[in-house]
């Protein structure tokens, strides 16, 4: 076997691919198993649409800080860039 074509070429893209993996198996277990049962179609139209929240401001005045924040407050996801 050759050694050289089982080594990491970047050992950046290695450390992002194993946290992308860790961050899908985590994902795959806190996900809650869809609803398996038919739904009649007098509930369908009961059903209320997603609440959209745009946050607008200056540049580096840290919208993103807040997002993330709250993000990390209201679920127990981490998000990381």
């Amino acid at each position: 076997r050759n050694p050289k074509a089982f080594a990491f070429q970047s050992t950046e893209k290695a450390i992002k691919r194993e946290r992308r993996q860790l961050d899908n198996d985590v994902r795959r277990m806190r996900l809650p198993m869809k609803q398996r049962t038919a739904t009649p179609s007098s509930e369908i139209g009961e059903k209320t649409p997603p609440v959209i929240i745009s946050v607008v401001g200056p540049p580096k005045s840290g919208k993103t800080t807040l997002i993330q924040s709250m993000i990390r407050h209201y679920s127990r996801q981490t998000i990381t860039e």
